[in-house]
């Protein structure tokens, strides 16, 4: 069965207790298990310090393995299937930019310090229940390093389940994405010369046109890890940004994900995760002004067209 599935994005708040991440992992479970989903990624932030540094950290916002189990054993307890997925994010003031770009000046020691952050992930994983761990995600720059291989041994001592890598869009489409893994994931934001009245079959053969860059007809080892866009005019031109304008079309945003989730079953794909619900939200609030354009929660269009997706399977 693919994975029908939800990005939830976990920026920690260090003053946050233990009970707190019980209540919120309770709400953001039932949500999710209410959109008809069978899978969640725990999304989660790690960081360098600049593009050339050669260690990676925890920060603040980084949630501990012991807060991450508490929302796997949640999502577990609901039957959902588990992702756990590192992503790599810049320190306040830094001038890292994008994480595909780095470039660090002593990779032995960055991936030493990498490994030592995600051991205990790992091992949190395992011990309640995930399905997989993503060993990076949009790290173009380091993609095909022979570090990743004795990096993924390793993990697999501790974590049995699927590791997988989640590669850019454009990378995927445009080149041999160089990881030892079995299931790519693919963050998938390109461009759609699409108005906005843009019907979901014609949105559709979009993402075919664009899948077939790479390869034609089924795609079974292949999710598409990320699929987010603005519930803003103009977003089929920009998925992956958003405008600062109170622009705000939820048929849109509806639109993209029926036609994902078109393309998903067409072509046997592994499955597909939307982006994102914030952690740190109450999903069941309608959206307000304030909230992210790129999240569908409180959007009665999105969500009926992701209950829909969910529950074909």
């Amino acid at each position: 069965m693919p994975q029908w599935g939800v990005q939830v994005d976990w920026a920690d708040h260090p003053g946050d207790t233990i009970s707190h991440a019980w209540t919120e992992s309770q709400s953001i479970v039932d949500y999710i298990v209410g959109l008809k989903a069978n899978s969640i990624c725990i999304s989660f932030p790690v960081y360098v310090a600049g593009p050339n540094a050669s260690m990676v950290s925890a920060g603040a916002a980084t949630p501990s393995p012991a807060r991450i189990g508490v929302l796997i054993q949640e999502a577990r307890s609901a039957h959902l299937r588990v992702t756990v997925r590192p992503g790599l994010d810049e320190s306040p003031g830094s001038p890292v930019g994008a994480q595909g770009v780095i470039a660090p000046a002593d990779r032995g020691a960055w991936f030493a310090s990498y490994q030592r952050l995600l051991v205990p992930y790992a091992q949190v994983a395992q011990q309640d229940g995930a399905a997989s761990f993503v060993l990076g995600a949009d790290l173009t720059s380091m993609e095909g390093d022979s570090h990743w291989e004795s990096l993924a041994t390793v993990l697999g001592r501790d974590f049995r389940g699927d590791i997988s890598y989640d590669a850019a869009g454009s990378d995927y489409v445009s080149r041999h994405v160089n990881m030892p893994v079995y299931h790519l994931g693919v963050d998938a934001y390109f461009a759609v010369d699409a108005p906005d009245s843009a019907s979901v079959s014609g949105l559709a053969a979009s993402w075919n046109s664009w899948l077939d860059q790479k390869s034609a007809g089924p795609l079974p080892r292949v999710i598409l890890s990320e699929v987010g866009i603005a519930a803003q005019d103009g977003a089929y031109h920009a998925p992956g940004s958003s405008k600062a304008d109170d622009s705000t079309n939820p048929l849109v945003q509806a639109r993209w994900y029926q036609a994902a989730c078109t393309v998903v079953h067409d072509r046997d794909m592994a499955g597909l995760y939307v982006w994102s619900l914030d952690f740190n939200s109450n999903p069941n609030q309608s959206a307000s002004p304030s909230a992210s354009p790129f999240s569908f929660a409180g959007r009665p269009q999105s969500e009926s067209a992701l209950r829909a997706c969910f529950s074909s399977s």
